[in-house]
């Protein structure tokens, strides 16, 4: 049995992470494979993240694992 893997593309604004994950879905389609990305959600400010979560790195945890 195979394993599921988690891949994470994380980069400064701008720098073509939407791009190659435009790509990678062109490039995979046949294959059972779900991309998500941060875009797609709705991203709270900082401050909001911090009276979620206690921290900006806790709140990209708690989204990643839900």
């Amino acid at each position: 049995m195979e394993h599921p893997f988690i891949f994470f593309l994380s980069g400064a604004s701008g720098v073509g992470k939407t791009t190659i994950l435009a790509e990678l879905k062109t490039q995979n389609r046949f294959l059972d494979c779900v991309f998500l990305h941060f875009d797609s959600i709705n991203i709270p400010s900082v401050e909001e993240m911090i009276e979620q979560t206690g921290s900006s790195e806790k709140w990209q945890e708690f989204v990643t694992y839900q």
